[in-house]
């Protein structure tokens, strides 16, 4: 199976979609939280996946928000869309998998890191 479709396997996906909605986090520009991701996606996950497919697929742009520091300066965050999140993380469990930093073990990913 080419990387892209092992990116987009529904399987990876929901496993991405299970990381993101247990880090919560802020929604993004298009207001979507991660509470109300699985139905958005339910919904767009097609859509979506055909236009990674065509390569038509165009990330949102970040929020930003600035978030003040002990010297009393602000440092700018940038907070991508849930659904951006989403596909960051499957990108990102594919990759680990190809490097074998990451096995499947009983419904869940195990994280092996060495020093």
């Amino acid at each position: 199976m080419e990387l892209l479709e092992k990116v987009l396997d529904d399987k990876n996906l929901f496993e991405a979609y299970k990381q993101v909605y247990k880090n919560k986090g802020a929604s993004g520009v298009d207001g979507v939280t991660v509470d109300e991701l699985g139905h958005y996606m339910y919904q767009h996950k097609e859509d979506i996946k055909e236009q990674i497919r065509k390569r038509k697929y165009k990330p949102s742009p970040v929020r930003r928000v600035y978030i003040p520091k002990d010297n009393g300066d602000k440092r700018g965050l940038g907070i991508p869309t849930v659904v951006d999140r989403l596909i960051q993380q499957a990108i990102s469990n594919e990759r680990l998998k190809r490097k074998g930093l990451i096995f499947p073990i009983d419904h869940y990913l195990r994280v092996h890191t060495t020093i």
